[in-house]
């Protein structure tokens, strides 16, 4: 397992290998790769025509379990209905999934869905101890251009790094905040809605990198932030 995920780690998302690998370096197990059916995911609509293959890539699983979908369309892209009926399908289910969906590995989706269970299962699927979620059902999506990822991509991604003996129910409570960290940042800091990260886009967009930290530092003592919520990748 790396460390940490690099650029060249999401260019090389090529094919389903380097899925599978990508996961793999990511703390995922990956040595029980599954094929599956649109039939035996209770898919039985037009999106079954529009679904070129389907496969259970990767898991994670100790007090939770979270599977990694991996969906290859044949449509020329993911479209919005299709990630909306592929949530619906794993919502009832059950459990947490996160989908993989792609074409021809251009644009790669990642798609959150955190079920409605609130009872954690243990390995041997016997009942744990009960765990409430704030929100259920949940879905989030993250559109990763494969040939050149951007800082925010990365910067999530990154967040998806698994640590050995981690809970997979606070993991995966770890990705929900990941996906806020791609709806509320900016490519050079974290907190879009503040005064001083509106001013470094609006009001300074052609100072170079350095600058931008400087003024950051300087905005983020006046108004008494921390810049700790400042982050560079």
């Amino acid at each position: 397992m790396v460390t940490e995920i690099a650029r060249r780690d999401v260019q090389e998302l090529s094919g389903r290998q380097q899925v599978q690998d990508f996961f793999a370096a990511l703390g995922y197990a990956t040595d029980d790769v599954t094929p599956f059916t649109p039939q035996s995911l209770g898919i039985t609509n037009d999106l079954r025509h529009q679904i070129a293959s389907i496969a259970r890539v990767a898991r994670l699983s100790n007090d939770w379990t979270l599977e990694v979908f991996l969906f290859e369309m044949r449509s020329p892209s993911v479209t919005k209905q299709q990630t909306r009926e592929l949530t619906r399908v794993f919502n009832q289910r059950g459990g947490d999934f996160l989908l993989v969906l792609t074409t021809k590995y251009l644009q790669i989706d990642f798609v959150l869905v955190a079920g409605v269970d609130d009872a954690a299962q243990a390995q041997d699927g016997t009942p744990g101890m009960a765990q409430k979620r704030k929100e259920n059902p949940y879905a989030r999506t993250m559109t990763v251009n494969r040939r050149n990822p951007d800082r925010i991509s990365m910067r999530v991604l990154r967040l998806f790094m698994y640590h050995d003996g981690e809970s997979v129910f606070d993991y995966v409570e770890r990705l929900r905040s990941a996906y806020m960290v791609s709806y509320w940042s900016e490519a050079f800091f974290n907190n879009r809605a503040l005064f001083s990260d509106y001013y470094l886009i609006e009001h300074l967009p052609s100072i170079d990198r350095a600058l931008k930290i400087h003024y950051f530092s300087m905005f983020s003592h006046k108004f008494q932030m921390r810049p700790t919520s400042f982050r560079l990748r």
